[in-house]
């Protein structure tokens, strides 16, 4: 405020009076710097504020999540040669240029949503809640090296992290996203007319025909739409500069491939599951699909029923997991932090 009554007082008036703000976070608790950023921006758009600018650096997700997309300045150090890059002139400089509905999906979930992929050394996007509570776990166990460094989970959903990609090749970070296959099938029902009518209902992966509903799969990587394709790809495609994608597999050759990520954490722990089947919360949506005696074969033949008859309890068997000792991470989910560690920061 007083800079501003400086500025309003002098005499010639300066053209441009320049204010700049060091990491204000450094004495601010989180809520604070929200409601800091805001004042500053409320007291700029006033009548007395002509020609005054603020510059403020940070390391605060909270500040960038305050501020104004395009107010945001990147400074990448992580090469030979600091790069500096103007969100501002985002859509100018990266290719494809994003549709202006990419922009505002971006732009709302900075406002909403916390912006540590700015300050982080890696990136992981992942679709729900599940793997959102098991993250830490799967990292402990399948990448250790990962926690000496700071990792942004950002939870997106499967319609939503293709929407990242421009920003996310625009900021060069290590990322990983993980991601379901989505399988279905086209059925042809009548409708109330009689007319056929094509429907796409879930199926299992080895479905002759299946194809994958997953936005993310279809328009980034790897392009690909029929599931045995998908499930053929190498990983040059699955992968783009310093972005990765990983989405169900084989746990071996011939086996079967889960279509969700609760499938697919059956099929590779049916052995430990059947063994503490009793101490689960969800043992109903396992059981009633089992025949007697369990067996790690009976709960394999299943999975895919199983994993249905988990939606809504996903969080509990998240849980439940936790609580497990020795359980192994997804293959596809494995070699995706695998991949993490062993690409350099430039």
């Amino acid at each position: 405020i007083s800079f501003l009554e400086a500025h309003r007082r002098a005499s010639p008036k300066p053209a441009v009076s320049l204010l700049f703000i060091e990491e204000p976070e450094a004495h601010l608790h989180p809520q604070m710097q929200e409601a800091f950023v805001r004042g500053i921006r409320d007291l700029l758009e006033g009548q007395d504020a002509e020609g005054v600018q603020v510059i403020m650096t940070t390391h605060s997700s909270h500040i960038v999540a305050s501020g104004h997309f395009e107010a945001v300045r990147y400074f990448d150090c992580t090469g030979q040669q600091l790069k500096v890059k103007d969100l501002a002139e985002f859509r100018h400089k990266t290719e494809p240029v994003p549709a202006e509905e990419t922009l505002r999906f971006l732009a709302k979930y900075m406002v909403l949503h916390r912006c540590d992929m700015f300050f982080a050394d890696s990136v992981i996007l992942i679709e729900g809640t599940t793997e959102r509570l098991l993250m830490p776990a799967m990292i402990r166990n399948c990448a250790p090296q990962l926690r000496r460094e700071y990792v942004s989970v950002v939870e997106v959903g499967d319609a939503y992290a293709h929407r990242f990609r421009e920003l996310l090749i625009f900021l060069g970070v290590r990322t990983l996203v993980i991601t379901d296959v989505d399988s279905v099938a086209l059925v042809v029902k009548e409708d109330t007319n009689g007319k056929p009518r094509n429907t796409y209902p879930a199926c299992p992966t080895e479905i002759k025909g299946a194809k994958t509903s997953n936005a993310t799969l279809k328009l980034w990587l790897p392009g690909l739409e029929q599931i045995d394709a998908l499930l053929a790809a190498t990983d040059e495609q699955r992968t783009f500069d310093r972005v990765r994608l990983a989405h169900q597999v084989a746990e071996a050759p011939g086996r079967r491939c889960g279509r969700s990520f609760e499938e697919a954490f059956i099929l590779a722990n049916a052995d430990i599951l059947a063994k503490e089947l009793d101490q689960l919360t969800v043992k109903h949506s396992f059981t009633q699909h089992l025949q007697v005696p369990i067996t790690p074969e009976e709960i394999t033949k299943n999975a895919y029923a199983i994993a249905g008859s988990l939606d809504g309890k996903k969080t509990d068997f998240a849980f439940d997991i936790l609580m497990l000792d020795g359980w192994s991470t997804p293959r596809y989910i494995a070699e995706g932090l695998q991949w993490l560690i062993t690409l350099p920061n430039e």
